[in-house]
């Protein structure tokens, strides 16, 4: 469907529920939604760490170590948050990861051994 289509498409949805003219801002719903989805994921995960212990994050391993150093013996807080175009990769990061870990779960119940 060419953009023509869809603009005369969309105006006549509008018209007909008479809706106001505005065109949503797709991406800044999504951006609120991104925004509200990192602060319920951060409750979780900060719930789950040990109270007043060190602990490491395996996807740590391969970063620098002044990195690892300031966020778990300093406890730096972070200086810069991430942009909205940088937390739309994460979010696919964070859905590619989850949907793997479904599969790998799924896939370990249904085996009685594994090779590896």
């Amino acid at each position: 469907m060419d953009i023509c289509k869809f603009i005369t498409l969309t105006e006549a949805i509008f018209e007909k529920e008479q809706m106001p003219k505005s065109p949503l801002n797709i991406e800044e719903i999504f951006n609120e939604y991104l925004d509200e989805e990192y602060k319920r994921k951060r409750k979780e995960l900060d719930a789950l760490k040990p109270e007043g212990k060190t602990y490491y994050k395996p996807s740590s391993s391969g970063m620098c170590s002044r990195k690892i150093f300031y966020e778990t013996i300093e406890k730096a807080d972070k200086t810069n948050e991430s942009s909205k175009r940088g937390k739309r990769i994460m979010r696919l990061g964070t859905i590619i990861h989850e949907d793997l870990q479904k599969a790998f779960e799924k896939y370990t119940k249904d085996k009685d051994n594994i090779d590896i």
